[in-house]
């Protein structure tokens, strides 16, 4: 017998399954045993001993009540799968009670001189009808607690009683007990695969539910975000528009600039929200390219600090703590930029104003670690676990404008270097990112171009 034979014997996998569906068969056939039966009686009428075959019919009647009876309390019960377990062994206790029945009947009754298919045809048909490979398929221990007390006591008998025909007989049961086992195996086998394949559609199902939700709460969040984030800059550039066009004569040059400036600012917020959903749209489908190429690292950090110290500069101290070793590293520059400009711009937006952002960049191992650490308002420990979640913000962000989406992005942009990003926050104490990113290529995630 192979190994992957012996592990469908004693496979516990599906066991609640296979134990429920092993109780609704049984019973199900008892109409057609019992008519398949009185036919084979009708025919082995006269050539096989009658107190044998008078004994055989009351154990196929009995044995077809008990599993009626099995059948009808485990309905009535209907047990959890936490009792599969303990339902089995009713089962298999049951089973050894009727193969036990047929084994020790054959004994007691089977003639001193008998021929060949006076043995082989009632055991033939006893163990096929109460033993199917189909109708004991859920359970092996149900199985083998059917099947052997048969085969022992008969087997038993011809061996021990000897000579040559005794022994031709015995080992002709022996074969046909392997092809009844090889029989049970492929149903097993097979019964199990159904399962796993079932499983697997569920699962499957359950997934595309659990999807088409996600997509359903993304498109009303979407709607919800860009109704509210477009409006204002919309209304911003309006007015403005309206002011340039209805007051332009008795406005100052400086004030006609500042509304120049107001409107080209709420522009470039528009853009970058497009930007954004555009950037995330193209990393959900897998098209977002990576673009990778030596890059100087502490350069490139270096003039993002001094950008943003330049736009921040009076109302922020950014402070950057360089420690990194290396002269360059294999990065996708623009997506780099895009990672170190959205967590600096959260650190700048959701901190006070003259409190200090640190920027720490170092080497662990053959990875880039990048820290910010801001001290600002923080993320309640509820909101964490969703931050890179697209359109979800933090509880406490207030009247700040946002649409969820940076930190979306610059998931996607740290998995696509197959790097790695973390938090550490508490209200009112401040957020820190930290971001490690490996200093050589990496194979990129399945589906990623």
């Amino acid at each position: 017998m192979s190994r992957a034979s012996i592990g469908a014997l004693s496979s516990a996998e599906f066991l609640p399954q296979r134990v429920s569906l092993l109780y609704r068969l049984s019973g199900n056939d008892v109409p057609w045993i019992l008519l398949t039966s009185a036919i084979a009686a009708f025919a082995l009428w006269g050539n096989i001993s009658g107190k044998l075959l008078f004994a055989w019919l009351i154990w196929l009647v009995l044995a077809s009540l008990v599993r009626i009876f099995l059948n009808r309390v485990y309905r009535l019960r209907w047990p959890g799968p936490e009792a599969a377990a303990r339902w089995e062994g009713f089962f298999c206790l049951a089973s050894t009670a009727v193969g036990a029945a047929w084994g020790l009947t054959m004994i007691l009754l089977y003639p001193e001189r008998g021929q060949f298919h006076e043995i082989l045809l009632p055991f033939l048909i006893g163990s096929v009808a109460m033993g199917l490979p189909p109708a004991l398929a859920p359970s092996p221990k149900s199985f083998v607690c059917l099947i052997v007390p048969i085969f022992a006591p008969l087997i038993g008998l011809l061996f021990s009683q000897g000579g040559a025909f005794n022994t031709s007989a015995g080992m002709s049961i022996l074969v046909f007990s392997a092809v009844l086992l090889a029989l049970y195996l492929s149903s097993n086998r097979a019964l199990i695969e159904s399962l796993r394949i079932g499983k697997r559609a569920e699962a499957e199902a359950l997934a595309a539910v659990q999807r088409e939700k996600e997509l359903s709460e993304m498109k009303s969040k979407f709607v919800s975000t860009a109704s509210h984030e477009f409006r204002t800059p919309l209304a911003t550039m309006l007015s403005s528009a309206e002011l340039l066009e209805h007051y332009s004569e008795s406005l100052s040059p400086a004030e006609k600039l500042n509304l120049l400036q107001t409107i080209q600012a709420s522009a470039k917020r528009m853009s970058e929200m497009i930007d954004d959903v555009l950037t995330l749209g193209r990393a959900e489908s897998g098209v977002l390219k990576l673009n990778l190429g030596p890059t100087n690292l502490r350069e490139l950090c270096g003039r993002v600090v001094s950008e943003f110290r330049i736009a921040q500069g009076r109302q922020h101290v950014i402070t950057l703590d360089d420690r990194f070793d290396r002269l360059e590293a294999y990065m996708d520059e623009r997506l780099l930029r895009h990672i170190l400009n959205n967590l600096l711009s959260n650190a700048v937006k959701y901190s006070p104003p003259g409190s200090e952002v640190t920027f720490s960049l170092a080497r662990r191992e053959e990875q880039a670690a990048i820290e910010i650490q801001d001290r600002g308002i923080g993320i309640p420990l509820e909101d964490q676990p969703r931050m890179f979640e697209s359109f979800h913000r933090a509880s406490n962000v207030e009247a700040r404008p946002g649409t969820g989406l940076g930190l979306a992005i610059v998931k996607k942009a740290v998995e696509l270097h197959g790097g790695e990003i973390s938090l550490s926050s508490a209200v009112g104490s401040g957020t820190r990112f930290t971001v490690m990113l490996p200093l050589r290529p990496v194979k990129q995630p399945v589906g990623v171009n």
